[in-house]
């Protein structure tokens, strides 16, 4: 199926679920658009060099003896890959991000992850140069490395319809480089305006709250049915026919509404199982209603549960957390030095956050702390950098 058709079919679908319209964002020339520009990164052969996506990166530079720091080694590595390097400065640096939907189409055609991964390389190298700049004292080339970090992991997160893949993505990066800050303030020697930069860069996040959960499931679904499904041959998919197809688009948008809507309606957690349960019938029986009986088995395969997600929710609001939990440690070492009333602070962060999660002190570990009751959610501990 050609990308037109597929936009066709797909638009037919979406006139009965406003929930579903595309936004109408003017397309930008390629060199100005960071979204598109970053993944015809990964796709260029000649920049990456044959292979290079395999070699991790992976010279230590943040071991606890600084004596075993590989410095000179991180920097050979980065002069090898100065033109990736170059040009993903380039793209942290841009202020636009706009899917292109043909473009977005035509990669779904033979999606390669392998490529997709070097997003990932890049971000390593950049936090390695970050990581040598902090090393070497340099806050001009610390604030260029880093800084193209969360532009990159914005392009990915803020694009018009993010989804599961670009918004897991980012908070990969994201993750990685909230650790880097609170390592590397205390090579800068706790400098003010670095510090202040950081805790920037640190709030430059959506919040992953429900609302936010909502608007990645939103782009999931209209990713899925507009470019991955329609690159499978109907019979393989179970369609038929075009007009089948349409039915089980409106069937899914019916489904997804509902649970895209009730995520919008109530921020905190995910509600109780018996609240779940009753948005699952709701959703189930909304798709129904827009296929004919006897296809009601085959939407059964494609029909969304709010648990379906869940691992994900999970994991990407523990990140969440513990981006508050470095928010709260970064304005809790100002000068070097801890406040008179550390749990103070900590709870003007929390209010910031909306009172998301109920950071603590912890005297003993010298800590920003959030215990979670659910046993495989991990506890955040943010250790709180400080002079020595």
């Amino acid at each position: 199926m050609a990308y037109s058709e597929s936009r066709a079919l797909y638009d037919r679908a979406a006139e009965k679920f406003t929930e579903f319209e595309l936004k109408v964002v003017p397309q930008p020339q390629l060199e100005e658009n960071g979204y598109e520009r970053l993944f015809a990164l990964t796709e260029d052969e000649v920049l990456w060099g044959e292979g290079t996506e395999e070699n991790e990166v992976s010279t230590d530079t943040r071991s606890s003896d600084p004596s075993k720091w590989q410095v000179d080694e991180a920097e050979k590595l980065l002069v090898e890959n100065h033109a990736v390097l170059k040009e993903l400065h380039a793209i942290g640096g841009l202020d636009l991000r706009v899917r292109d939907w043909q473009r977005e189409y035509d990669r779904w055609a033979e999606f390669d992850f392998s490529k997709v991964s070097r997003i990932k390389r890049g971000a390593d190298l950049l936090l390695l140069e970050a990581r040598v700049a902090a090393i070497r004292g340099d806050q001009e080339r610390y604030r260029r490395a880093i800084g193209s970090v969360f532009g990159i992991a914005q392009h990915l997160s803020k694009v018009s319809e993010p989804y599961l893949l670009t918004e897991t993505l980012a908070i990969m990066m994201r993750v990685v480089a909230y650790e880097a800050l609170t390592e590397d303030l205390k090579l800068f020697g706790f400098d003010e305006a670095i510090r202040g930069r950081m805790m920037a860069w640190l709030r430059s996040a959506d919040i992953m709250d429900r609302c936010r959960y909502a608007e990645i499931l939103r782009g999931e679904a209209i990713v899925g049915k507009l470019c991955v499904y329609p690159h499978g041959a109907s019979e393989d998919l179970g369609f038929g026919d075009r007009s089948v197809m349409e039915r089980m688009w409106q069937g899914m948008m019916a489904n997804q509404q509902v649970v895209i809507r009730w995520l919008r309606a109530d921020g905190g957690n995910l509600g109780s199982e018996k609240e779940r349960d009753s948005v699952d019938r709701k959703a189930r029986a909304a798709g129904y209603a827009q296929v004919k009986d006897d296809e009601q088995e085959l939407l059964d395969a494609y029909l969304w549960s709010v648990d379906d997600s869940y691992e994900w929710w999970s994991a990407a609001s523990r990140s969440e957390c513990e981006r508050q939990a470095r928010v709260a440690a970064l304005m809790l070492c100002k000068g070097g030095e801890l406040p008179t009333d550390p749990q103070a602070v900590i709870d003007e962060v929390v209010a910031e956050f909306g009172g998301m999660f109920d950071l603590r002190w912890d005297v003993a570990k010298r800590s920003v702390v959030k215990t979670f009751a659910a046993e495989n959610m991990p506890d955040v501990v943010v250790a709180v950098p400080l002079r020595d």
